[in-house]
């Protein structure tokens, strides 16, 4: 029933579409999630339409992702608190004698701090914001400080729990724990 067309041109009419609307300043979630629609309902029919609703449901009233919001919530409270410039500098004074200690407790405590928060993002930015200055001041090389703040945010990841975790678990239909 839905319209014949190669993958190349499927291609670039479907990221052209993507750059379009996205540069036109529509939210990224219903951007894809309607190019997503369009396009299945253009290719396919009103039955493969119908699979999306009967997929997405379930996955949505899953209680594991109940977690995402928190790791969200869990950053904001800790940088207003302020409990991650005392982590910071805490770090930092068991490592500051050592050479490169800085960059080491960068390392230390970004790991830390993604592994709190769940999302790489947040920590390589707050990290960012309180690290790379007192890196800078120091005489550290540029690249040092941010590849230190990066790596540290990126191992973080690693430590469960994360939010990407919980969405492999929710999709996987395993336990997040």
């Amino acid at each position: 029933m839905g319209l014949e067309i190669g993958i190349e041109w499927l291609t670039l009419i479907m990221f052209g579409s993507l750059v379009v609307l996205l540069m036109a300043g529509l939210p990224l979630a219903f951007v894809t999630g309607g190019l997503a629609c369009v396009f299945l309902f253009v290719l396919g029919d009103e039955r493969a339409l119908n699979i999306v609703p009967s997929r997405i449901f379930p996955l949505m009233t899953n209680y594991q992702l109940s977690a995402i919001p928190l790791f969200i919530f869990i950053p904001s409270m800790l940088e207003r608190a302020g409990i991650i410039n005392e982590m910071f500098d805490v770090i930092y004074k068991v490592l500051g004698g050592v050479r490169g200690g800085l960059a080491a407790a960068t390392i230390i405590a970004s790991t830390v701090l993604a592994a709190m928060v769940g999302v790489i993002g947040a920590a390589v930015v707050t990290m960012g914001i309180i690290a790379l200055p007192a890196m800078l001041d120091r005489g550290y090389n540029a690249k040092i400080a941010m590849g230190s703040i990066m790596a540290g945010g990126t191992l973080g990841i690693l430590i469960p729990p994360s939010i990407l975790a919980v969405i492999y678990a929710v999709v996987a239909e395993q336990s997040a724990g």
